[in-house]
């Protein structure tokens, strides 16, 4: 009985930790692609050929609110296909493999090549926000309730560290890797660093977190996944209207760079809606 109590804390421990370690994994991708290095190379580089430094950076940001459109839309409908549907791992896979080849495929954005820059992005960040809606959704079927808070803030200080960590190194590979490799080697390796950390740090979660159960019974004859996910969606909002002293927007850790909504949930009373910012 004790050796089989202390196996199952063993097993408890691991799932904690392969869950968390995905916070490390796809933080690499917010501190090097969202935050500093991209940013800086698309302006000065990959934007070169057009106009200026300053319609550069307007091409920037207007990537970076396209994408953030599509994960406007897409997070919503995907957190509540995340609880009719048993696949919130295969969900998860399927987004860390758009966001890894899209961030590895930064590598060949050389000179000028802005439209490229700007695709290669917004497939990594559409993987990277959508592998995080999943992530969350694996969470309380990770952990017990009483040490979900724990395991969460354990995620976020993953995430701060193994962002960081990675950022110093590709600082360190701009300036010291030569450019004599090729044009710009420095900073195109870093992105690809990212691509490769990314996946590393990805395996233990795929592989030590196990697929949980659906939260809901079988659908009904003529029912599909799509449908019923719109359905709850549109009834979840409709119910936001009586909880307005529950409904909040608040910001949250950079670990999912989004901000989210309280809202009612008819599976767990309440949900939290990530909406990226």
């Amino acid at each position: 009985m004790a050796a089989a109590r202390a196996q199952e804390g063993t097993a408890y421990r691991r799932r904690i930790n392969a869950w968390a370690m995905y916070d490390w994994a796809n933080s690499a991708f917010a501190t090097t692609i969202l935050a500093s290095l991209l940013p800086i190379y698309y302006s000065t580089v990959a934007g070169s050929a057009l106009p200026s430094e300053a319609t550069a950076t307007a091409y920037w940001s207007l990537t970076i609110s396209f994408s953030l459109f599509v994960l406007a839309i897409l997070s919503p409908i995907l957190g509540t296909v995340s609880d009719v549907m048993r696949n919130k791992k295969r969900f998860l896979s399927i987004f860390i493999g758009a966001g890894v080849v899209g961030t590895g495929l930064l590598v060949f954005v050389g000179t000028g090549d802005w439209l490229l820059a700007s695709l290669f992005f917004v497939l990594g960040r559409i993987g990277f926000g959508g592998s995080i809606v999943f992530y969350d959704a694996l969470l309380p079927h990770v952990a017990r309730k009483e040490d979900r808070d724990w395991v969460s803030s354990r995620g976020y200080a993953l995430g701060y560290l193994g962002g960081g960590i990675l950022l110093a190194i590709n600082v360190a590979m701009f300036f010291f890797i030569p450019d004599s490799l090729f044009e710009n080697a420095g900073i195109r390796l870093s992105f690809l660093s990212v691509a490769l950390w990314w996946l590393i740090f990805s395996l233990p979660i795929l592989r030590r977190v196990p697929e949980p159960p659906s939260l809901t019974v079988a659908l009904k004859r003529g029912e599909n996944v799509l449908g019923v996910s719109l359905r709850r969606l549109r009834q979840t909002f409709r119910n936001i209207r009586h909880y307005r002293a529950r409904s909040t927007m608040t910001p949250t850790a950079p670990s999912s760079r989004c901000r989210r909504i309280t809202a009612p949930s008819s599976e767990s009373g309440w949900k939290n809606w990530c909406w990226p910012s």
